[in-house]
């Protein structure tokens, strides 16, 4: 009876040794490549509606009602707008910012993948790195200070958005203790084209309008907007006014500068050729752009934040 309850429990054992190998050769510690593989997936943000009706209400710069009626082509000057002088920060200094929410780990990706922008321009970004705890600097609802926390980053709203350039401090339309830009859900998952997004969105922190905004090509003629209202109410239930201050261009303003046309900005919006008349065919369609384009790179070290004529020509175009 012994060996045969003996014999038993080495049939159990054997059988056991055998499934856990089959699992750990299944989950051999290698990544799932389907899970990992890069996805250049577009960037579609744009501000929460409380900024909107902020912009609206208080009139904090005209060149934002082109949302609510459509300009005439006539208004379009024969380059391209990308910023507004007003909303740049003073070339030179240095800009803080902090995080409410998220791990150090997380901030140190933002961070680190945010400072790309400043390679090529007059600014730096100032996170508050403490060596000693490793932690970065943070804010949070009780905040009244501008000063320390000039960008202030939330992952806990809707969307993925940021105010341009120094609107951030302006009281009008963002407090002090409230969100400047947001990532959602950044704290939870990890989207495979994070980086895409915070480049995109301190490109916006640091004074730059979409690239689409502007085209002399009036690319508001080559949308068919039927399909964007109805494409954007059904993934984002945005109302046609929320996607008209997103999406349609800027009128003419004498506070706009214009950039040449950029169609690898990373500040451009990635459409699909459904929502255009004439879909890839259209003059405004462009690929997914996935990284600082060269026009970005220029844009940021010659009209934004000029570096000194002192600098080696090598550092300027680096």
């Amino acid at each position: 009876m012994k060996n045969k309850i003996k014999g038993f429990w080495v049939y159990v054992y054997i059988i056991l040794s055998i499934c856990v190998t089959v699992i750990a050769l299944h989950f051999d510690g290698k990544p799932d490549n389907k899970k990992i593989k890069p996805s250049h997936a577009p960037i579609i943000e744009g501000y929460p509606r409380h900024i909107i009706e902020r912009y609206k209400s208080s009139a904090i710069n005209l060149t934002f009602q082109r949302t609510f009626k459509r300009p005439n082509r006539d208004s379009i000057e024969p380059q391209y707008v990308r910023v507004e002088k007003t909303k740049l920060w003073k070339p030179g200094t240095t800009v803080t910012v902090s995080f409410k929410g998220g791990s150090a780990d997380l901030h140190k990706k933002i961070a680190d993948i945010a400072k790309e922008w400043t390679k090529y321009g007059n600014l730096k970004l100032d996170f508050g790195f403490d060596p000693k705890t490793q932690k970065y600097r943070k804010w949070d609802s009780t905040n009244i200070d501008y000063h320390n926390h000039n960008i202030r980053i939330s992952f806990d709203q809707k969307g993925y958005w940021s105010v341009v350039g120094n609107e951030s401090i302006n009281p009008k339309l963002v407090k002090a203790w409230e969100a400047s830009m947001n990532f959602e859900g950044f704290t939870e998952y990890l989207p495979k084209n994070y980086y895409i997004t915070v480049l995109h969105e301190f490109g916006h922190a640091l004074g730059f309008h979409h690239a689409h905004f502007d085209s002399i090509g009036d690319c508001d003629n080559e949308f068919d907007w039927d399909k964007v209202y109805k494409i954007y109410k059904k993934k984002y239930d945005w109302d046609p006014p929320q996607v008209n201050f997103n999406v349609r261009i800027l009128p003419k303003s004498a506070d706009l500068k214009h950039i040449k046309d950029d169609p690898r900005s990373i500040m451009r919006y990635f459409f699909p050729p459904s929502v255009f008349k004439k879909g890839k065919n259209s003059k405004c369609y462009t690929p997914r752009n996935i990284t600082l384009s060269e026009g970005d790179k220029m844009g940021m070290a010659e009209a934004l934040y000029s570096i000194p004529d002192s600098t080696p020509v090598e550092l300027k175009r680096r």
